[in-house]
């Protein structure tokens, strides 16, 4: 599969002159989460899956069965739960604290960068080799990229197992260990549909766009390869589902919580085009900076419109597998940016293999790396600074969290409360009360305690206000 050889340059050693640029991309990233990384408040989903996997840790709710909030034995079948027992093993780690998960979803993406530096090397040619850390650079100033680290998203999970599904794939090539290779390839989707489900599946295609664009082997080769991915990305649900009801009950109604009803429009009111513009607007400044950096050299004449062809097949490849990502998700109205986070691993790729001659040209007249050390150094330092300093600050949602950290030092952990009609589908509220108070909220039933917007009418008789110096809502018990 891979069209090179990598051997030591007997002048300068590759590792030592690209680990400053690896340290630098790194530093960027820690200074483009830096801001929301270690300060409360999140994205409403991350609250909810961050509250799910402690849940599990704490004993509330089982592997099939995950608890978010509510009455007890309420079940949470919005999504498949792979993510939640991983993070939950976090919790039972490190304990009940807000960092688990934010340490949680950075380390996903640490990983996912460590596969797509493997995936990179075992598919460019012998000269772009040491630019490996141009992917990288690409993929973490993309706008969704560095707002998903500090998020805790369910495609922060996802992403992981389906770019190493994708590595095992072009492993395979090699011709050793070749149907073991494949079947691990789809092993390995299968965990990242049990992570977010269908969406998880669109590496399937890779086999189809090697076929079509390298024309390396023949058809039968490619639908035998597919074949193989899918049985093994397949089999292990269906065994799974066959001898576990449980397994088997969350999976069908998640597919009728979720999937059909997403596809029927009967839950969001997006265009079904709305994918497309996330898409143009994520992959802008990556293909900005790509710009730059093929026109400069092709102006300094370091390198001919022709030589970025070098590695051409594969960019191709890999930016149609990333459209396989997107393109399908047109068919629901329930649309996010985040949802085609891990396409992006893909197209960033395709850019960085695009331009990869252009930059490894142009870094052979590099005399001194000495200022990208420095330059990396100083960067990585003031970013931790300054992500350390956002600790007990809040980031988001400031008035509402600081009402909900008030009113739960008053409701004992564990409880339910009445919440006013007004408050009912609120549901960032609902999140950050089962999140830092273990606390459920009930808009049918008049609880001892109860919640309501300030300013609210109609406070039940006996309900009398509790004092708390908040500012968007209000405490009551009954007395």
């Amino acid at each position: 599969m891979s069209d090179y050889i990598h051997h030591e340059d007997p002048q300068i050693s590759d590792q030592r002159r690209t680990w400053p640029f690896y340290l630098l991309v790194f530093s960027i990233f820690l200074a483009l989460v830096s801001p929301h990384l270690l300060s409360d408040g999140m994205f409403l989903d991350g609250l909810i899956y961050a509250t799910i996997s402690r849940n599990l840790a704490e004993g509330l709710g089982g592997l099939w069965t995950p608890y978010y909030t509510g009455p007890a034995g309420t079940v949470f079948y919005e999504h498949p739960p792979f993510a939640f027992w991983l993070q939950g093993i976090f919790f039972n780690m490190f304990g009940d604290s807000i960092y688990v998960e934010r340490i949680y979803s950075f380390m996903t993406f640490i990983v996912t960068g460590y596969l797509i530096v493997r995936i990179w090397e075992s598919t460019v040619t012998e000269e772009s080799f040491r630019v490996g850390w141009l992917s990288l650079f690409l993929w973490v100033i993309t706008p969704t990229v560095f707002w998903a680290a500090t998020n805790n998203i369910l495609e922060n999970t996802m992403m992981i197992f389906m770019s190493c599904s994708a590595l095992f794939y072009i492993r395979s090539w090699s011709g050793k260990y070749h149907f073991l290779l494949l079947a691990i390839s789809g092993s390995l989707l299968s965990l990242a549909f049990l992570t977010k489900g269908f969406t998880s599946l669109f590496p399937l295609s890779l086999p189809f766009w090697v076929w079509l664009i390298k024309k390396e082997n023949d058809f039968l080769r490619m639908a035998t390869d597919s074949l193989m991915i899918i049985v093994f990305t397949s089999l292990p649900l269906i065994v799974l589902f066959s001898i576990d009801s449980t397994a088997h009950d969350h999976f069908f109604f998640y597919l009728d919580h979720q999937v059909v009803t997403s596809i029927m429009n009967t839950r969001k009111g997006e265009s079904h085009f709305s994918v497309l513009l996330f898409f143009l607007n994520d992959i802008l400044p990556p293909l900005i900076v790509s710009g730059i950096i093929a026109c400069v050299a092709i102006k300094k004449k370091v390198v001919a419109w022709k030589e970025l062809k070098e590695n051409s097949q594969w960019a191709l490849i890999f930016f149609m597998t990333g459209l396989s990502g997107v393109i399908p998700m047109m068919i629901t109205s329930n649309q996010s940016s985040f949802y085609i986070l891990p396409a992006f691993v893909f197209f960033n790729l395709s850019l960085a293999l695009w331009i990869s001659p252009a930059l490894a040209a142009s870094l052979t007249r590099l005399k001194s790396i000495r200022i990208v050390k420095a330059t990396a150094r100083l960067l990585l330092v003031a970013s931790l600074a300054f992500a350390t300093a956002q600790i007990g600050t809040i980031g988001r949602d400031e008035d509402e969290l600081n009402d909900v950290f008030k009113i739960a030092g008053v409701v004992p952990q564990g409880s339910m409360i009445s919440i006013s009609p007004t408050v009912a589908d609120i549901w960032g509220l609902h999140a950050q009360f089962a999140r830092y108070g273990h606390i459920s909220l009930d808009s049918q039933s008049l609880l001892p305690y109860l919640v309501v917007m300030k300013g609210d009418k109609g406070i039940p008789v006996n309900y009398k206000r509790i004092d708390l110096d908040t500012s968007l809502y209000e405490l009551y018990k009954n007395f």
